[in-house]
């Protein structure tokens, strides 16, 4: 049997992304299977993802670089997903689905402290600590059940130090924690991984997304357009998403309006995530 390739690399973002980008679950019950291969195995993310890649129904997990056929196949889905402006859910154990009743203010704070997988050197991607236990704060204030995602030990200790309320979002594996996401009615996230799992699991998010050629290391010519149509494709577009600091102008092409995280508005993020949760 011909298996359709998915070619995943780099962090648990990427990846998701490419799992997102094709409809599994749909062709699996049309008798379609895949095979997924990973060809960064020296990255960080590597250990936390294969678990979950090895979960997938219909797919199987391949220890090995794909084969230069497999690469022109893989291609041509790709470009047949840009086609669309939808994320499809990979076809693991959604039994944590159903999300228990409560008061519709269960957010989720993806705060990205550790930079990129304990990289420091991400700046892009760090919003000042100070500014997160405001935010928290003024959710909590708010009638909100606030929680982090945070991989940085001494960051969740201060977080936790000065928001004694604040839970802690982290479970023991990948799709563990991706199942959680069942328990929240919104995300706030700095771009990651967890915009692709809020949009599984449909909840509302809104995302801060700066000029990641300043402070994001290989992102150095990567334009707004390029974020937009290719971190952002389906997402972007999803009307249960508000993006901060990429817009789309009248001529229909995409700009950074946020040059560094660091300069994002506490009250700015509040307003979006309370006008939007309306």
């Amino acid at each position: 049997m011909l298996k359709l390739p998915l070619i995943c690399a780099n962090g648990i973002g990427d990846s998701f992304l490419i799992l997102g980008r094709v409809p599994i679950g749909i062709l699996g019950k049309l008798g379609f299977r895949f095979n997924i291969f990973y060809t960064t195995p020296e990255h960080p993310a590597r250990k936390i993802l294969e678990p979950f890649f090895r979960g997938i129904r219909y797919c199987d997990y391949i220890e090995r670089e794909p084969l230069a056929r497999e690469k022109w196949i893989f291609s041509k889905l790709l470009s047949l997903s840009m086609r669309t402006r939808k994320i499809w859910c990979p076809p693991f154990d959604l039994s944590a689905k159903s999300k228990p009743k409560g008061s519709g203010k269960k957010i989720l704070l993806h705060t990205h402290l550790d930079g990129h997988h304990g990289w420091k050197g991400a700046t892009a991607k760090m919003w000042p600590i100070e500014n997160w236990v405001e935010l928290s704060r003024k959710l909590h204030d708010d009638g909100w059940e606030v929680s982090i995602l945070e991989w940085d030990e001494d960051a969740i200790r201060k977080l936790q130090l000065e928001c004694p309320f604040l839970k802690d979002g982290r479970r023991g594996a990948l799709v563990d924690t991706v199942k959680s996401f069942a328990e929240y009615d919104f995300l706030f996230s700095i771009d990651s991984w967890s915009k692709y799992v809020a949009i599984w699991f449909g909840l509302k998010q809104v995302v801060a997304a700066a000029d990641v050629r300043n402070g994001y290391c290989g992102n150095e010519t990567t334009t707004a357009e390029k974020l937009a149509r290719w971190w952002f494709h389906g997402v972007i577009e999803n009307s249960k998403v508000k993006v901060l600091g990429l817009e789309k102008t009248e001529l229909g092409d995409y700009v950074y309006t946020l040059s560094r995280i660091a300069d994002m508005d506490i009250d700015l993020v509040w307003e979006k995530i309370i006008k939007f949760n309306r």
